[in-house]
């Protein structure tokens, strides 16, 4: 299983999100030593928040990489924009390799993507969604906790924890298998 969480969206379609994919990086350009990370979840479908993407941004704790990435491999953007001198030949060095680091990262999530929805579609499993729920001092029911959901081998033992649930207090009922990677 990986970190993937299942989105679903009106008008982008339900996909899986790689959640909390960090691939980190080291390279050597011309003796300098350069380190950083590919992460996803930095731009969103149609400027909508609850929609990350799987595209990989790259990040480094100096920001030199990020700068030469944002310059699209335009060296005279990268000098204007970015207050950094290097040379032209060691720029494009550096992007030359971050491009290629940033398509294995690419990868990487299209795998991960698919093996999310290989699983999802073997999955046979019966799940539960449960809401914790608590009565507060002035005798007032409220959430007290994020929903999580369980898995079950059959419809039987579902029904059965999700009444067990609801006997202690808790909201609880059976759910899709989609419904349950969602909140995962």
């Amino acid at each position: 299983m990986t970190n993937g969480k299942m989105i679903t969206s009106n008008t982008h379609g339900d996909y899986f999100f790689q959640a909390e994919f960090n691939h980190e990086f080291q390279m050597t350009i011309l003796g300098k030593e350069y380190y950083g990370s590919f992460q996803t979840g930095h731009g969103y479908y149609h400027n909508d928040y609850s929609l990350p993407t799987n595209d990989v941004s790259v990040y480094d704790d100096d920001g030199v990489l990020e700068k030469l990435d944002r310059s699209c491999g335009d060296y005279d953007d990268f000098l204007e924009n970015s207050g950094l001198q290097i040379s032209e030949s060691e720029f494009l060095k550096i992007y030359e390799e971050l491009v290629t680091l940033r398509d294995d990262a690419q990868l990487i999530v299209k795998e991960l993507v698919a093996e999310d929805e290989a699983e999802l579609e073997a999955d046979t499993n019966v799940y539960i969604i449960v809401t914790p729920m608590d009565t507060d001092e002035n005798g007032e029911i409220r959430q007290c906790g994020e929903q999580y959901s369980e898995k079950f081998e059959d419809h039987y033992e579902a029904e059965a924890a999700a009444d067990a649930e609801r006997e202690g207090g808790n909201l609880a009922r059976i759910c899709t298998k989609e419904e349950a990677y969602e909140i995962k």
